[in-house]
């Protein structure tokens, strides 16, 4: 389930820099990771890259564009029905 979901965060943010040329050396597009864990609060997304890459999302809109997508809602909407199954057992 989790693995599903950072890999589709991953591949949409790539898909952003790429579509947006934002692409010089490779190395930021190259470093994006993200992991998924649980918190008190809930779950919690941790996306890593170049230091850089928050400036470039900020000028861009990176995050912002990727998450207004179609395939990430779909992605969300697969992990709530997951979750909510797997609490009525």
């Amino acid at each position: 389930m989790s693995e599903k979901l950072t890999y589709t965060l991953v591949s949409l943010i790539k898909e952003d820099i790429r579509r947006k040329r934002i692409i010089d050396t490779g190395k930021m597009l190259n470093s994006i990771s993200v992991s998924l864990s649980n918190s008190v609060d809930g779950y919690v997304l941790d996306i890593s890259a170049e230091d850089y890459f928050q400036y470039q999302d900020k000028r861009y809109n990176i995050l912002e564009d990727v998450l207004k997508t179609t395939q990430w809602t779909n992605a969300l909407d697969e992990v709530m029905v997951k979750l909510i199954e797997d609490s009525i057992g």
